[in-house]
């Protein structure tokens, strides 16, 4: 009987590997940060509120299998601890075929436009991540309304799989993120002119 159980698991063991025992693992590369306040006079909720900017996010899949990534998070503390989802800024797409949005420096009186891939609606998508492949794109996460920098304890960023997977990843603020607090992300659709891009009429 022993004999025969010791056949059966090894005739199993191979494909139970194959399916649980690979492991789920990303790597979380993130560069240009910045806090920055929303410039949304059409929506008084989100109008001048804190938002952390992330121009460049790469998830990479280093694990075993490949994975469908569900959602990117950020959470963070200030007296208890909150929850925000990246939020979808309107963008314009170039005759370049690349999309586009817009940063007002109210100090300088002058508006910058920024190359933009919203990571969020990338998966959206539902893709499958291959093992070594890699998600790239922005996000824009606002804070809870009153939120200062100075109350800000921790920050996390937090990725899902659909299978339930989860990677977290903590860091410390960087007071190089809050020299650019005069600038603001513009919640706007632009429109392409002669004389480059504005915020467009309606």
């Amino acid at each position: 009987m022993l004999e025969w159980f010791i056949k059966i698991v090894q005739i199993f063991l191979p494909w139970l590997k194959n399916k649980y025992g690979k492991k789920f693992l990303l790597d979380i590369d993130f560069k240009q940060i910045l806090f920055s306040r929303i410039d949304y006079s059409r929506n008084i909720n989100l109008d001048g509120r804190l938002c952390l900017v992330f121009h460049n996010i790469n998830i990479s899949n280093i694990g075993e299998k490949p994975t469908t990534l569900k959602s990117l998070n950020l959470i963070y503390k200030c007296e208890k601890e909150y929850e925000a989802d990246s939020l979808v800024v309107p963008t314009t797409t170039l005759e370049t075929g690349k999309t586009v949005i817009m940063l007002r420096c109210e100090k300088a009186n002058a508006n910058i436009v920024v190359v933009w891939d919203h990571i969020r609606l990338m998966l959206e998508k539902k893709q499958i991540t291959p093992v070594n492949g890699v998600i790239s794109g922005s996000a824009v996460f606002v804070l809870k309304h009153g939120v200062k920098v100075e109350d800000i304890e921790n920050i996390t960023l937090v990725i899902k799989d659909f299978a339930g997977n989860c990677k977290t990843q903590s860091f410390p603020i960087d007071p190089k993120w809050t020299q650019n607090l005069e600038y603001s992300v513009v919640h706007a659709r632009l429109e392409q002119k002669e004389n480059g891009l504005a915020i467009a009429a309606n």
